[in-house]
């Protein structure tokens, strides 16, 4: 049966004034958390990076916190574990989506951001770690605060040379290929401009223990002068120790993958006079560098490298980014291509059109158990 017209009438009038009250109430009631997603190895063999990341972004988020947030918006880190393979990587990253995370704080390692690119093409990265030049000069929503291991790699090659190295093996990690076969490549490239002779390269499984077993023995019986080595960290201490036990007593040479605590403590004597070239120092020299290190080994429990560096400096460039938004994820990708330059906790990065990274290198050794500046 019809309502009579003073009661329709009087309904219209009451829903109209109900919806204005909601939109007066949303309006007044402040917006929620960002949700930022952090994608690393979590777990495993690799958990070195993605713990320390995970940590040093999660202090990056409360240090902006207490500073206010974003345009009075608090900040809440999302983590998911990027696992082993490709659709690890992929569902992880599926699952960040899934939270509607304004931006993604990872991956960390090269395979596995290689892996999602073609995915997740509306995703925002802001890597710490990923340093393959397999995405260096891409225009896409993959930005970093590290410099890409062509060049760290190259000038690795030349400094063996510069050692008075004629000859080198290499071995390298197939799990994370993307970045340990560039790697190798660019060392290769230097090492053989500056008059050096790889005289093989050799590749793993480090999810494979007999394929390590049988690299090592094969670059120590190559008779090469040196080794060149890209793995983690624990898998370089334990391939170094593998060729020690079979007779090499050559220089190490040793991607920035490895430069983690992890190294010394498995590799002991092993891994002594090991060599790296990387974007960072190894001593802090500046206070913000310091206070870091001082905060985080005091929060969790151990002195961070080169994962909590840059995972603490990767969130403070996507708060840039957020604070040109005024929080918004649209035009997130834009605001973060017009920042060109950042403070880093060891010093200035400049960030190209690409969103890729650029900053002085060091070389460092280890020496009597702990990682010390050569220049």
């Amino acid at each position: 049966m019809p309502y009579p017209r003073g009661r329709t009438l009087f309904a219209l009038t009451l829903g109209a004034a109900c919806l204005l009250m909601a939109a007066a109430l949303y309006l007044a009631t402040p917006p929620g958390d960002i949700l930022v997603g952090f994608s690393g190895p979590l777990e495993g063999k690799f958990s070195d990076l993605g713990v320390e990341g995970r940590n040093a972004a999660q202090l990056a988020i409360e240090d902006i916190n207490a500073a206010g947030g974003i345009d009075g918006r608090r900040l809440r880190l999302v983590t998911a574990h990027d696992g082993y393979t490709q659709k690890d990587a992929v569902e992880a990253d599926s699952h960040l989506a899934g939270q509607r995370v304004a931006a993604v704080i990872g991956h960390m390692t090269s395979s596995q951001q290689l892996a999602v690119m073609a995915v997740h093409r509306s995703v925002v990265y802001v890597s710490p770690t990923v340093s393959t030049y397999q995405l260096t000069g891409m225009d896409d929503n993959f930005f970093r605060v590290i410099a890409d291991n062509d060049a760290t790699a190259r000038d690795l090659g030349l400094f063996a040379a510069s050692r008075g190295v004629q000859t080198a093996v290499a071995l390298l990690d197939t799990v994370n290929e993307d970045f340990s076969r560039t790697f190798i490549n660019a060392a290769a490239r230097g090492f053989t401009s500056a008059g050096g002779t790889v005289v093989n390269i050799i590749p793993f499984s480090s999810s494979v223990p007999s394929s390590l077993l049988d690299a090592a023995a094969s670059a120590a019986d190559s008779g090469a002068q040196a080794v060149f080595v890209a793995a983690s960290a624990r898998d370089t201490a334990f391939v170094l120790a593998q060729m020690a036990q079979n007779g090499f007593s050559g220089p190490k040479f040793s991607s920035t993958w490895a430069l983690t605590p992890a190294l010394i403590a498995q590799g002991g004597t092993a891994v002594e006079d090991t060599f790296f070239c990387h974007p960072y120092p190894t001593l802090a020299e500046l206070p913000a560098h310091r206070n870091f290190i001082s905060r985080f080994s005091e929060r969790f429990g151990w002195e961070p490298s080169f994962p909590g560096l840059f995972a603490y400096t990767a969130v403070r460039l996507l708060q840039r980014g957020l604070e040109k938004t005024q929080g918004r994820t649209a035009g997130l990708r834009e605001a973060l291509k017009s920042i060109r330059q950042l403070d880093g906790l060891c010093g200035p990065i400049t960030l190209d059109a690409y969103g890729d990274a650029h900053m002085p290198f060091f070389i460092s050794t280890v020496r009597n158990g702990a990682f010390e500046p050569v220049r």
